[in-house]
């Protein structure tokens, strides 16, 4: 996919497809999402370099597709988890942890 400066994007995952859609209407996404590189994702998930433009953020992104732990480990989300460590330290947070300004769960 091309960017409007004319760079040339990494094409959106595959079993991630159905996705797009509907990150684009919950998060106000108003333009394109460009995947700029993929990133290590030590755990297994998709991680990419992503620029976006919507209703609460502009510019550079990390997007990350993971799969969502199985439900009997009761393990918590790790957007809850990330959230908690912010809560708990946030001066450290705002000096060293990303923000994250959406996350989305589906099944």
């Amino acid at each position: 996919m091309a960017r409007p400066d004319g760079r040339a994007g990494i094409s959106w995952p595959d079993e991630y497809q159905d996705l797009e859609p509907l990150i684009r209407s919950r998060w106000g996404i108003e333009g394109e999402i460009y995947l700029n590189r993929m990133l290590s994702g030590l755990s297994g998930a998709r991680v990419y370099a992503a620029d976006i433009i919507s209703k609460d953020f502009t510019g550079q992104a990390i997007l990350k597709f993971d799969r969502v732990p199985d439900p009997d480990w009761t393990e918590e989300m790790e957007s809850e988890r990330h959230q908690r460590a912010l809560d708990a330290a946030p001066d450290y947070g705002a000096k060293h942890l990303p923000k994250i300004v959406h996350a989305l769960h589906l099944g």
